[in-house]
């Protein structure tokens, strides 16, 4: 329905009903006006007619932004309504954080494997190099000789079998952390795998520095410059150090962050486990090296061989306490997973 009215400057308007009520301006002469009501004074009909829905209030905007008549059609709202991105589901959310403890596990995993193979390597060749002592002693030097050998190939195959191990390492832990990333916020501990994540970022990029490092000195030394390569290799040294730390201060925080996950599905025992998990973390990678340092000085002033001794003893029972403490870690991150699993 059109409306035609004039305004106060005699100029001729056609109107939609749609604007009654509501404020125009005039094309030709720019002066505002509202729309008035054809059917007010008008007589009521037999019957009343259907309740109207109320015009929306008169507009204060500007008077330079207020729209003129036109005889088009509205756009259609449907067609025009900008589209908002689809969020991801919490449970989305949780798949993919399952799969980056999944990583995780398997990174715990690889480096068990690694100290095995090095601790069997080790092993393996100390018997084997004392049956090459014993048989050079008798005279059988073909035995000696092939025993040594084997403990070659021995030493050979378990060291390529750790760096191998301890190569990937890092590697699955960076793309774990990055997958635990998308948890959901109500978890309260994206905060702390994400600063997990930076500092295991910044550890890889220290060793892979420090590597460099070493290599240049490496040349320095081969080309007569010994002050060149003692400075590089003393800041290979500091470098190894500080990816250390970072790598420890990364654990740290994603044991918070599998506490906080535990919480998040309502699990207090699994947040209890870890809690005693991260205290064996700070008694064994800390408290343990830093105790056999100490033992190892003050026994080497008494005696060498007491030392030696004492220090075997020691490093047996940190290393079946790590192999311990890691089993732990990879029973506590199946526990994790298999909750998620299940709710989600």
């Amino acid at each position: 329905m059109t409306i035609r009215l004039l305004c106060p400057n005699n100029h001729e308007l056609i109107c939609d009903d749609a604007h009654v009520g509501r404020k125009v301006r005039c094309p030709a002469c720019k002066v505002v006006m509202v729309v008035p009501d054809p059917n007010a004074g008008q007589g009521v009909t037999a019957q009343p007619p259907r309740k109207a829905r109320q015009p929306p209030p008169v507009s204060e905007q500007p008077l330079d932004e207020l729209p003129e008549v036109s005889d088009e059609a509205p756009p259609d709202d449907e067609e025009y309504r900008p589209r908002k991105p689809k969020k991801m589901k919490n449970a989305q959310r949780m798949a993919r954080a399952n799969l980056g403890l999944g990583f995780h596990y398997f990174r715990v995993l690889c480096f068990l494997v690694a100290i095995l193979l090095n601790l069997v390597g080790n092993i393996v060749a100390r018997f084997a190099f004392a049956g090459a002592m014993a048989s050079a002693g008798a005279g059988d030097m073909g035995t000696a000789q092939g025993a040594a050998g084997f403990a070659g190939v021995v030493i050979l195959i378990t060291g390529c079998g750790f760096g191998l191990f301890m190569l990937v390492t890092p590697i699955l832990g960076f793309v774990g952390s990055l997958l635990c990333l998308w948890v959901p916020q109500k978890t309260r501990g994206k905060a702390l795998i994400m600063v997990s994540f930076g500092l295991d970022s910044g550890a890889i990029g220290a060793l892979t520095l420090s590597f460099f490092v070493s290599m240049a000195a490496g040349a320095s030394a081969a080309a007569g410059n010994f002050g060149g390569a003692t400075g590089g290799f003393g800041l290979a040294f500091i470098l190894v150090l500080l990816s250390l730390l970072l790598i420890l201060a990364a654990w740290i925080l994603f044991m918070l962050f599998l506490r906080a996950l535990a919480r998040y599905l309502d699990d207090e025992s699994t947040a209890d486990e870890v809690m005693r998990i991260l205290i064996m973390t700070i008694v064994i990678g800390v408290a343990g090296p830093i105790l056999m340092f100490f033992v190892a000085f003050l026994l080497v002033r008494v005696s060498v061989g007491l030392a030696g001794f004492v220090m075997l003893g020691m490093a047996v029972a940190w290393l079946i306490a790590l192999i311990k403490f890691l089993l732990s870690v990879l029973n506590l991150i199946a526990t994790i997973r298999a909750q998620i699993a299940r709710r989600y």
